[in-house]
């Protein structure tokens, strides 16, 4: 988690210059963080984020960091990763943090830094919430749908905004599990609909 605390900070300097530091971190009495100061001292990148407020670092991407610190499993990347591989390590209770190369960017066009606070915001929303167990149920049940050899035959004639729709579900959004169903459900409808369309002309 040091790795990913020191392209933070050194994401932020290349945006910030002398601005990088905005202050002191407001949550001093956060868990975790109390956590870590019992078990051991926090590495130099850490110990900043921790303590200090820093350039376009959000306290949720910090607080994630500080769960990683105190044991959370997490898997490191220089790419990213594929939805079904995001929904597989879901399935598992885990997440992905990717610390881009320089010069690589996501499709979106994010820089490096901006795609990593991404995904400790998510690693936060998944991990911390009181909705975790759940979630792994429900990207479990996910992983298990598409895997079965029926599933490609169910969405066939489902159009490309379909796909994208579901494997934004899959791997980039976070929240309780009839929230996640909602959605899904919502984007199943509307592919259906434009299905509907399509074959009434």
């Amino acid at each position: 988690m040091e790795r990913a605390a020191r392209y933070l900070v050194e994401g932020a300097r290349a945006v910030a210059g002398g601005k990088l530091l905005q202050g002191r971190r407001p949550f001093e009495g956060h868990a975790a963080l109390d956590l870590i100061r019992e078990r051991r001292t926090l590495a130099p990148c850490l110990a900043m984020l921790s303590e200090r407020a820093v350039y376009r670092v959000p306290e949720r991407a910090v607080k994630a960091l500080l769960r990683w610190a105190c044991g959370l499993d997490v898997e490191v990347r220089d790419d990213i990763p594929s939805a079904a591989h995001l929904l597989a390590l879901q399935a598992a209770g885990r997440r992905s943090v990717s610390l881009l190369p320089e010069g690589v960017r996501p499709p979106s066009g994010e820089s490096g830094f901006d795609f990593a606070v991404h995904d400790l915001c998510h690693l936060e929303k998944f991990a911390a919430s009181p909705h975790y167990l759940e979630q792994v149920g429900f990207f479990s049940s996910l992983e298990r749908a598409f895997s079965d050899p029926r599933w490609p035959e169910r969405e066939a004639e489902l159009d490309a905004p379909w796909q994208k729709d579901r494997d934004r579900v899959a791997a980039d959004i976070n929240g309780s599990s009839v929230y996640l169903f909602a959605v899904l459900k919502m984007k199943l409808k509307m592919a259906a609909r434009r299905l509907h369309a399509r074959r009434a002309g």
